[in-house]
C-alpha cells in the first residue's frame, strides 16, 4: 500500500510538471525609448506577435516612448563622463513605470520582458555622452530590477542603425549597446541596419518598424522560452 502511494505521488507530480509551459502565466513587456519606439506601431507590429504565442488574456503590453531624449531622463543615476548632470534626470521612467503600475495592479506576472529602442540622442550628444551609455543601460536594468521586485527581467537592445557611422560617437554608442547585450544576463539585441530605408535615414521606414516590432517579439519569446528550461528557474 505505501509503495502504489508513492507511485500515485510520484505520477501527480509528473502530470503536474507535464502540464505546465513556458506559456502559462501573464507575460509583461515593456516598450520604451525615444523617436524610433515612438514611430513603432506596437499594438499592430508587436503586440498580436506575442497574442498569438501567449493568448491575449496572458499578455499585458506598455509603451512609453519620447523623442528626441537622451537616456539620463530614464536613468536617474546618469552623470556625463565629466560629472555633468541633468535637472529632471528620470522623469520619463517614472512616468513609464506609472504606467506599468497601473496596467499590472493586481496581477500576477510570470514574466517581465523590457524592450529598449534609444540611443541617437546620445550619440549625437557626442563626447560625454556617448561613453557613459552602457552605464546608463546598467542604471536602469538595475532600477526595473528594484521596482519591480524581480532579477529575471528579460531584455531586448534595439541597436541605433547605421545611419551615423562615420561619427565616432555613433559607433561607440551602437558598440555599447551590443557589448551590453552580449555580457548582461538575459539579454538580446536587434539589428536595424537594414530598417532605416535606402536614404539612410535617422527614422526607419513603414515597412522598418513593421519588422522591427516581429523582431522585438520573437526574441522576446525566445528569452521567455529559453528562461523556462534554464535549470535556475
Amino acid at each position: 500500500m505505501k509503495t502504489l502511494k508513492i507511485l500515485f505521488v510520484l505520477f501527480f507530480i509528473f502530470a503536474t510538471s507535464a502540464q505546465a509551459s513556458w506559456r502559462d502565466g501573464v507575460h509583461l513587456f515593456i516598450l520604451s525609448g525615444q523617436s524610433n519606439m515612438v514611430g513603432l506601431d506596437a499594438d499592430k507590429y508587436f503586440t498580436p506577435i506575442v497574442e498569438k504565442v501567449f493568448g491575449p488574456r496572458n499578455v499585458i503590453v506598455v509603451k512609453y516612448a519620447y523623442a528626441g531624449m537622451p537616456i539620463c531622463f530614464w536613468d536617474k543615476s546618469w552623470m556625463s563622463l565629466y560629472g555633468e548632470v541633468f535637472p529632471n534626470q528620470g522623469v520619463l521612467y517614472d512616468i513609464l513605470m506609472d504606467r506599468v503600475f497601473q496596467a499590472i495592479d493586481g496581477i500576477e506576472i510570470s514574466t517581465v520582458s523590457f524592450v529598449w529602442m534609444q540611443g541617437e540622442t546620445d550619440a549625437l550628444l557626442g563626447d560625454g555622452f556617448a561613453q557613459v551609455y552602457e552605464i546608463s543601460l546598467i542604471h536602469l536594468m538595475s532600477q526595473l530590477k528594484t521596482n519591480l521586485g524581480r532579477n529575471d527581467i528579460g531584455v531586448i537592445i534595439g541597436r541605433i542603425s547605421d545611419y551615423g557611422k562615420s561619427d565616432p560617437y555613433w559607433e561607440i554608442v551602437r558598440y555599447e549597446q551590443v557589448h551590453f547585450a552580449e555580457h548582461y544576463p538575459n539579454t538580446l539585441w536587434v539589428n536595424t541596419d537594414d530598417l532605416n530605408g535606402r536614404t539612410n535615414d535617422p527614422h526607419l521606414t513603414d515597412r522598418g518598424y513593421r519588422r522591427l516590432g516581429k523582431r522585438f517579439a520573437k526574441r522576446a519569446i525566445r528569452l521567455i522560452r529559453s528562461q523556462w528550461r534554464s535549470p535556475n528557474n
